[in-house]
């Protein structure tokens, strides 16, 4: 039976991606001596928020996540960022394959509001891999489960996301609207004269910008 161990040996942006896109170099390692025909890898994605410390902003904007620092000793809890499947070709004793992760720019799933809301540092990530490797010995090619109690963790530089992110959008962020309210706030900017999205927020922030102020 083979013994595998998965590391993760570095994250980055996928340049000219047509969806902002991270490549994750999985080092695999089998140790036992027969060759590896293939891998059917699955591999859960897991953000662990309670393995770093947060600033002032950061701590602001993990509130509608966690809600307020006071409550986080129950409230940091590992939650899902991801699933993904990947292929390792044909190895002998170690390779390196690729796991290709999405970033979404969905302001309504958990793991964008998270990396959104850090400033810098890293990600901390634990993945739980699964799936089927072909292996060949002297009866042929046999497949073999891998087990879910196989696991890595790496801390993935929120730069790295953010780069994901600008390669495709530069200079935009995007937030999902139901189809009534975006119709409302199209009349609101017609109605306003306002030139751009940009300014129609403005012109919406504005008036709760000025109570923070007075308050």
């Amino acid at each position: 039976m083979p013994d595998f161990r998965f590391f993760v040996e570095g994250i980055e942006p996928v340049p000219r991606a047509l969806t902002p896109t991270l490549r994750m170099r999985l080092r695999v390692v089998n140790g036992t001596p027969e060759a590896v025909e293939a891998i059917w890898l699955r591999c859960e994605v897991q953000i662990e928020p309670a393995l770093r410390g947060y600033g002032a902003a950061e701590a602001s904007g993990l509130q509608g996540l966690f809600g307020s620092p006071e409550r986080w000793s129950d409230t940091l809890r590992p939650f899902l960022w991801q699933q993904v499947t990947a292929m390792v070709p044909r190895f002998t004793g170690t390779t390196v394959g690729e796991v290709l992760l999405a970033c979404s720019q969905d302001a309504a799933l958990a793991g964008t509001q998270y990396c959104e809301s850090l400033t810098g540092g890293h990600v901390p990530i634990r993945l739980l891999f699964s799936g089927v490797a072909l292996l060949r010995g002297a009866e042929g090619v046999q497949a073999a489960p891998i087990p879910w109690e196989i696991e890595a963790r790496y801390r993935m530089p929120v730069a790295a996301w953010r780069g994901a992110l600008a390669a495709v959008w530069p200079e935009r962020r995007w937030l999902g609207l139901a189809p009534e309210l975006f119709a409302r706030l199209m009349t609101y900017r017609a109605a306003g004269g306002h030139p751009s999205w940009d300014r129609t927020i403005e012109a919406l922030l504005a008036p709760e910008a000025a109570r923070i102020e007075v308050a």
